[in-house]
């Protein structure tokens, strides 16, 4: 009896447990050494079509970018922010249904407005067809903010607008 706690410990170490399978070993291959500076900005790509991918970028002004398949900057151009002498937000790109749309807030004193601008595939124009969504009026100390997503089968698109507190005593 006084080694057979001893006997199980022992037993217990000599078997062998493995979690997974082993796998193959990888192969890592580093390019040369490339140098960027802080202030370099890596372009997000937000879709394709059979010309290439599309892609935003910002160098301190907002932009979108066509790349060809081997990511290789095909055409960029900067997003004019500005209609009526009022300013713009840049809120975001999106690729749905095989068109460009752009995203776009406006801040007024009482209110919030989303705006929506397709833009042309091949010249990366924008065609000045904006389109006012939203509006929304901001109540006492809570701001609105939009937003959107796609599905993962990229087949519907959800704007959402969603109320910020600017008043921690709220």
């Amino acid at each position: 009896m006084k080694y057979y706690p001893l006997q199980i410990i022992l037993l217990f170490f000599s078997l062998s447990l493995s979690a997974q399978k082993p796998s193959i070993s990888v192969d890592l291959h580093h390019g040369p050494e490339l140098l960027l500076s802080r202030d370099t900005m890596v372009a997000r790509i937000f879709g394709h079509d059979e010309n290439g991918y599309f892609a935003a970028s910002y160098d301190y002004r907002n932009a979108i970018e066509l790349l060809d398949t081997n990511f290789k900057k095909i055409n960029r151009k900067h997003l004019e922010l500005t209609k009526n002498v009022r300013n713009r937000h840049y809120l975001g790109l999106c690729h749905f249904h095989d068109t460009i749309y752009l995203f776009t807030t406006e801040v007024r004193l009482k209110s919030v407005m989303l705006f929506v601008e397709t833009i042309d595939k091949v010249t990366l124009e924008q065609r000045g067809d904006d389109q006012l969504i939203l509006e929304v009026q901001n109540l006492a100390g809570w701001r609105s903010d939009f937003g959107f997503k796609l599905s993962r089968e990229h087949d519907k698109l959800l704007i959402y607008s969603r109320l910020d507190a600017m008043n921690k005593k709220m």
